[in-house]
């Protein structure tokens, strides 16, 4: 992993704090630091927890991705199954109402028979 620079414009060295608030924790600071030059106070913590919960957040985001893929493949299987049963009930009741109406004619024409047959 690359350091990054002080505003020295050096690499900055990597330490290890030795304070009881933080103690063997990393940290990037300027290499002038505690020498009789000038330093520029650089500092900045290195964490790895960081970058392990910036990555354990991406795969958290990832998983989720593919559950929801998962989740709207089968969604849209069902809904294809729900289209094709919806074109079959539509199917038939068109065959039920012409069977239907082909039963109502049938009783029609036998009551119109039984009619004409009573009055002769």
């Amino acid at each position: 992993m690359n350091s990054p620079k002080c505003k020295c414009k050096l690499d900055a060295d990597l330490k290890i704090s030795k304070t009881a608030k933080n103690p063997s924790r990393l940290f990037y600071g300027c290499p002038k630091f505690g020498s009789k030059s000038d330093s520029c106070d650089f500092f900045d913590w290195y964490d790895n927890s960081k970058y392990e919960q910036e990555w354990n957040e991406l795969q958290k985001l990832i998983e989720d991705n593919d559950a929801l893929k998962s989740e709207n493949e089968s969604l849209h299987s069902k809904v294809h199954q729900m289209q094709i049963q919806y074109e079959a009930l539509q199917q038939n009741m068109r065959d039920a109402s012409g069977t239907t109406i082909s039963w109502k004619v049938a009783i029609m024409l036998m009551l119109v028979a039984a009619y004409i047959a009573k009055l002769m």
